[in-house]
């Protein structure tokens, strides 16, 4: 929310245990409320402590990455339409259950394609752009499975590393040849468009 061209007035955090809000206590910018555990418990506990003088709220949870124009735009539509009474957005990605939405956003619109345009949006994100990028490479639809697809910049959870490690430590026979594939990087599965071993996250 620091990043935000349009600043907040008050950012209000709400957590039910000391360790949900370690590292925040000095902050100056923000206010923490304690309160009961409960999603709901936990909004209004951010609504009674809101300033009078309020006129926009927006909820974030504590796996949402805005985009830096988010409030600016939100705001506008506001302004646009006085007949609004709250707004929404595509969940591009759930914190809490993981990245196993990966191909689904990489779908376009049915078949699974590096070229997507969340892909290309997310390569050309002035912010995105520059972070660690993690998939889960796999869904439930049809060629879902996508190990190895994604394009250059991302990396991928590499499900065939914990199987081959899994694999060796029991004593299967002939693991050892996967394993040290997948100790340097499982460049059969990423080494494809100058990926580095880092592409592979075990």
């Amino acid at each position: 929310l620091r990043r935000q061209i349009l600043r907040p007035a008050v950012i209000l955090v709400a957590y039910v245990e000391p360790a949900d809000v370690a590292g925040l206590s000095n902050a100056v910018d923000l206010a923490l409320i304690a309160c009961a555990p409960g999603l709901t418990r936990q909004r209004n506990a951010i609504l009674d402590a809101l300033p009078h003088e309020a006129e926009f709220v927006a909820f974030f949870d504590d796996d949402f990455l805005p985009h830096p124009q988010w409030l600016h735009l939100a705001v506008a539509a506001f302004d646009a339409d006085p007949a609004l009474a709250g707004l929404t957005g595509q969940v591009l990605a759930n914190g809490v259950c993981g990245g196993e939405i990966a191909p689904s956003l990489a779908r376009d619109p049915v078949d699974v394609d590096e070229r997507a345009g969340f892909l290309r949006a997310v390569g050309q994100d002035p912010v995105l752009s520059k972070v660690k990028l993690i998939a889960e490479p796999w869904d439930l639809g049809d060629a879902g499975y996508r190990l190895g697809g994604f394009p250059a910049g991302w990396s991928e959870w590499n499900d065939r590393f914990r199987d081959s490690v899994r694999g060796f430590w029991r004593g299967d026979p002939g693991q050892l040849a996967g394993l040290a594939r997948a100790l340097t990087g499982s460049r059969e599965i990423f080494g494809h468009r100058g990926r580095a071993p880092g592409a592979s996250i075990h």
